[in-house]
């Protein structure tokens, strides 16, 4: 979930918890509802924030004394809304202001009290083509690399590709850290689902990552020809205009809306936590086709592919 911060970051401007310092409001903004809702759904989901802006009170912008507190006072909220979380970053994609490794460690120390159990995840960057670039100041900054528990990165399977390679660094795999793809974005709605599938794959035989996060928008308010357009079930062809128009990409089982279908299907396959890759089980065959990972068994289910 978005640490909202009232200013525009991807869709819409998210309202923030704290618009003025220590005057923390927990019930801003629909994103406590959509947790809740998402908890109702699914008990055993866990969450994570991540900030991409800054509130105008911060001395010193991102990666300031102010951001880390803004981040405690937020995970307060959750608590009180009944959703606590599982994770937190810093701030996402932050190309003129990036990560730093003091912030992390200030991050990883401050929520030990109050939150002894919520785990870091860096940098939450995309930075090609060196996809895990902050890999390397970790292995020379001992304090760094035992601030972060996971490192995750964005779209490391090339932002709005096909996804027919996803990348890893050697940095990152001698880090003996869980790799996570922190945002995959999906392909729009003329692409469908294919290339998600296929990233889905990928993103363990290419590149050791064992979580991922889907980002779909539904639907997308920017027409065709604006800047970033794809990632969403729905285009507007019209500018100004209300109507969307869904994907043409056919059906996926018996959903109409394949990306969405493709999520929901590999879930009542595999519920979350029930998918094991084996590593040298899997690869690629050639013609964009990969090779699944050696059979597995969901608990208490069937044997189930990778």
């Amino acid at each position: 979930m978005e640490i909202g911060s009232d200013t525009d970051s991807a869709t819409m401007a998210e309202p923030s918890h704290e618009r003025a310092r220590g005057a923390v409001d927990c019930h801003r903004g629909v994103e406590w509802w959509l947790m809740r809702q998402a908890k109702e759904r699914n008990p055993r989901i866990k969450s994570y924030g991540l900030m991409w802006s800054a509130p105008r009170w911060f001395k010193g912008g991102l990666w300031s004394p102010d951001m880390v507190n803004c981040i405690l006072a937020w995970l307060g909220c959750a608590t009180q809304n009944g959703v606590p979380v599982s994770y937190i970053g810093g701030a996402g994609e932050r190309y003129t202001y990036p990560p730093q490794p003091s912030s992390f460690t200030a991050l990883k120390k401050a929520p030990q009290t109050a939150f002894p159990d919520v785990k870091v995840i860096a940098t939450g960057e995309h930075t090609p083509p060196d996809y895990w670039a902050a890999a390397g100041a970790m292995q020379s900054t001992p304090a760094y690399r035992n601030a972060v528990d996971i490192l995750g990165e964005h779209d490391v399977c090339v932002w709005q590709s096909r996804y027919e390679h996803c990348h890893v660094s050697q940095a990152a795999l001698g880090l003996g850290k869980p790799l996570g793809n922190s945002e995959q974005a999906s392909e729009g709605a003329d692409s469908g689902a294919a290339p998600l599938a296929r990233a889905m794959n990928r993103n363990y035989i290419d590149a050791r990552v064992t979580a991922g996060l889907k980002l779909v928008a539904a639907p997308d308010a920017r027409q065709r020809g604006t800047t970033a357009p794809g990632a969403h079930r729905a285009a507007r062809e019209v500018p100004g205009s209300r109507r969307h128009r869904l994907s043409a990409c056919g059906e996926t089982g018996r959903h109409r809306d394949p990306v969405p279908g493709l999520s929901e299907q590999r879930r009542e396959a595999v519920p979350p936590g029930g998918q094991r890759h084996v590593a040298g089980h899997g690869g690629h065959e050639g013609g964009g086709v990969e090779s699944p990972a050696r059979p597995v068994r969901a608990p208490g289910g069937a044997e189930q592919r990778g």
